[in-house]
């Protein structure tokens, strides 16, 4: 029996005008702290065009 290795390789979003933080975290179903730690982020705020990471 093979074990199946799973990945927790990131995926890169560009953050768009409508976008706003819930709505990217509910999108991604991400909580808050886990978006923050992984996109080192110290702020509760992001901005148009960024790039960002979601798991």
């Amino acid at each position: 029996m093979g074990f199946i290795k799973q990945s927790l390789q990131a995926d890169r979003y560009t953050i768009k005008a409508e976008d706003t933080l819930d709505s990217i975290l509910k999108k991604f179903n991400i909580s808050l702290n886990e978006f923050k730690k992984l996109n080192n982020l110290e702020f509760d705020r992001v901005y148009t065009r960024q790039v960002v990471r979601i798991l």
